[in-house]
């Protein structure tokens, strides 16, 4: 289209210039004319003059000799004037034609003028100065012949050029009538196509820039446009696909980061760092509100004090202002959930800088498990080394005892004493039995035996380990208290395989659970025993009760060591029990509700993945 308008602009200014070298051209012309008409005017008028010279000497020669005759002088006068007139008309610049005639006509003059002074020098002479006078004259007629004849030529000169004049200027006056009035509208019509040609394609291309700028990144210039606007068209569809290919790349590429920032287990926090609102949450992961009990949109707009522990709430700005300073913070602080539960976070914080703006970023992790487990841990080493002052204080305490209990024995049985004093005498025997039970039990927590692994029936196992329940069911320690009606039911799996165990300590494991189920139940009651495969092929036992259950606070404390509900009980019995099947690399859990019963669920594996003997 550029090319297009310059051609059009070209052709328009060439117009105009050879409009105005013509009106130029034809307003020389028109000049030159006019002069020439004026030259032949002024030579016409001394035409007409010398015309009228001639003619008052031709009156003067027929008033030769008559009252009415001029004089000498005026008639030599007449004649200078003749000769003047002539040579004003040489002194002029004229064609060669013209210039020819004038040249005949002053030698014509000339010899008028010659003859004129030969009638003043022939006047004594009459006949000749008649003739003289006649030759004169007639060369004077025939001078104002050829003077006139002139004069109509030069006349009809004249109206010739003038028209000619007037037919240039009235060309002139409608070639500038065409430039004044066509010219403006060529001028328009160019200007007015160019206008809507560019408009056409700038309108086309507005409404493709809106739609890319509205985020259509789909819209494509279908319009046929020609000249440069094509390919602009083409340059805009091109862009187009590129800036959907790049937003495409720039989608995938946050998506990603944005998955990776949902997705991490690490709670991840963007702070505010400066101004008034420095500490304000902008953004936070899934992992944040998990852990803190908000959802995303509830942290987004909180500071970060709302989830600090109140009492180090005061620490967040100086950790601020250090990472301000460029410091990378690695702290173990204390958060607060939303329901107010308050549990130990380590934090990995910095400074982060993006858009010219600075902010904090905040990696917080939950080491509540961690802290439990170093807790453990140490409760672990401290339980291990009681375990050993224990054992120690165990075989310290085991000897004296036993002299104690055979001195009472003795004197029990050698002194002469009333029925009042051998029932003291026995109460204290079966102290120092007891005692001799719990530091029994406390060596066993503290130093259980290593199992001795062979393979076992576990379904006799437990048939012998329920008639064992059975038989100290029949006691005296039991048959004494109040009488209780305890039947065991057995559902044990006839495909179970030997697994490979210690059977004593196996049948421990049953025993103790069969007791803590019979002292459960009060009055009358039944143990149910069963035994089966999981889908993973380990074995599973299950020793069900109807007793009283255990109470929440009581289950989450069942295998704690000396805790205890029974009020003769040591609160080792489910410890060691729980101890020696985590040896056997299994696993028990108890399902109980108060008032109806316990279920113990206990999971071994097959195999040892140790050598065993065949039994």
């Amino acid at each position: 289209m550029k090319l297009k308008v310059f051609i059009g602009f070209v052709i328009l200014a060439l117009c105009f210039i050879f409009g105005g070298l013509n009106i130029t051209e034809v307003m020389s012309r028109v000049v030159a004319k006019l002069q020439y008409i004026i030259s032949l005017q002024e030579m016409q008028s001394k035409q007409k003059m010398l015309l009228n010279q001639i003619k008052e000497i031709q009156t003067d020669l027929l008033l030769k000799d008559s009252p009415h005759a001029a004089s000498f002088d005026t008639f030599v006068q007449h004649g200078e004037t003749i000769a003047v007139t002539i040579d004003t008309c040489s002194r002029c610049h004229h064609p060669e034609p013209i210039a020819a005639e004038i040249v005949g006509l002053r030698s014509l003059v000339e010899a008028y003028q010659g003859k004129l002074s030969r009638i003043y020098t022939l006047r004594a002479n009459t006949k000749r100065f008649f003739e003289a006078k006649d030759n004169a004259f007639g060369t004077g007629e025939e001078l104002q012949l050829i003077i006139g004849e002139i004069f109509l030529g030069t006349d009809k000169k004249i109206t010739e050029k003038t028209e000619q004049t007037q037919q240039a200027i009235a060309f002139t006056r409608l070639l500038l009538i065409v430039l004044v009035t066509v010219g403006p509208a060529v001028v328009l019509l160019v200007a007015g196509f160019v206008f809507i040609r560019f408009s056409k394609g700038a309108d086309i291309l507005s409404r493709a820039f809106s739609k890319i700028r509205e985020g259509d990144l789909e819209y494509r210039i279908s319009a046929k446009m020609d000249d440069e606007f094509r390919y602009l068209a083409e340059d805009f569809n091109n862009m187009g696909v590129s800036l959907k290919e790049q937003c495409r790349r720039v989608e995938s590429m946050q998506q990603r980061y944005r998955k990776l920032f949902e997705s991490a287990g690490d709670a991840i926090f963007i702070l505010e760092a400066e101004g008034e609102e420095a500490g304000k949450i902008i953004s936070a992961n899934k992992a944040a509100a998990d852990m803190h009990g908000y959802s995303s949109d509830e942290l987004v707009g909180l500071h970060i004090r709302d989830l600090d522990d109140p009492d180090a709430a005061a620490e967040i700005s100086g950790r601020i202002r250090r990472m301000l300073g460029g410091e990378w913070i690695n702290e173990v602080v204390k958060h607060q959930k939303k329901d107010g539960t308050v549990f130990p976070v380590e934090i990995s914080a910095g400074l982060l800088e993006y858009d010219g703006h600075k902010h904090v970023l905040a990696f917080d992790r939950d080491i509540s498990q961690r802290v439990k487990a170093d807790e453990a841990l140490q409760r672990a080493r401290q339980l291990a080394l009681v375990g050993e002052m224990a054992a120690g204080l165990v075989h310290e305490i085991k000897n004296p005892l036993a002299g104690i209990k055979v001195s009472i024995e003795i004197l029990a049985q050698e002194l002469v004493l009333n029925q009042e004093d051998k029932e003291v005498f026995l109460r204290v025997i079966l102290e120092v039995n007891r005692i001799e039970t719990l530091l029994k039990n406390l060596l066993s927590y503290a130093r259980p035996p290593k199992p001795h692994f062979g393979y076992v029936d576990l379904n006799l196992l437990l048939e012998n380990s329920v008639k064992n329940a059975q038989v100290v069911l029949k006691s005296p320690n039991y048959s004494s208290e109040i009488k209780k009606e305890v039947r065991f039911l057995t559902e044990l799996s006839p495909d179970l395989p030997k697994i490979s165990a210690d059977a004593s300590q196996l049948q421990q494991i049953f025993l103790n659970l069969f007791l803590n189920g019979i002292e459960a139940i009060c009055e009358s009651g039944t143990i149910t025993v069963k035994s089966g495969q999981d889908q993973a092929g380990n074995i599973q036992i299950f020793i069900q009760d109807t007793g009283n259950g255990f109470d929440d606070e009581s289950l989450q404390k069942a295998f704690q060591p000396f805790y205890t509900t029974k009020p003769k009980g040591n609160g080792l019995g489910l410890a060691i029990t729980k101890r020696l099947i985590e040896q056997h690399r299994g696993n028990i859990q108890i399902v109980s509700r108060k008032g109806e019963g316990s279920t113990f669920a206990i999971t071994l594996p097959v195999e040892q993945h140790y050598e065993v003997s065949k039994q």
